[in-house]
């Protein structure tokens, strides 16, 4: 479980150290949200390698103030014998139903 945190540098996400039952789902404590309006939002995501500063987004929802909020992230990934190299454009029709995928989450 994380809590939302507001200080200085902007708002954070700090982990509690509750474990959930739900392996798949983070679960957000929001408090009190800033009264300035802005809109908040919570989004969870994955690093493109371990050093890449690209990261894609797998759960992104509208924080609500006072709740806990369940996100489940979405990830498809896709197993295939296709030859590629990094940097290669592969047509994703055409893979998709060539590959076995494996989705979590909904």
């Amino acid at each position: 479980m994380f809590k939302i945190i507001f200080n200085e540098d902007g708002p954070a996400l700090h982990d509690t150290g509750m474990a959930l039952n739900e392996e798949s789902t983070f679960i957000v404590d929001t408090g009190d949200l800033p009264n300035d309006g802005k809109n908040y939002v919570i989004g969870f995501g994955k690093r493109n390698g371990p050093d890449s500063p690209v990261i894609a987004a797998c759960a992104i929802i509208s924080a609500r103030p006072n709740t806990r909020q369940a996100v489940v992230p979405i990830i498809e990934l896709f197993f295939s014998s296709t030859p590629a190299t990094p940097g290669d454009l592969i047509d994703y029709n055409d893979l998709a139903g060539k590959s076995a995928k494996i989705r979590q989450g909904y």
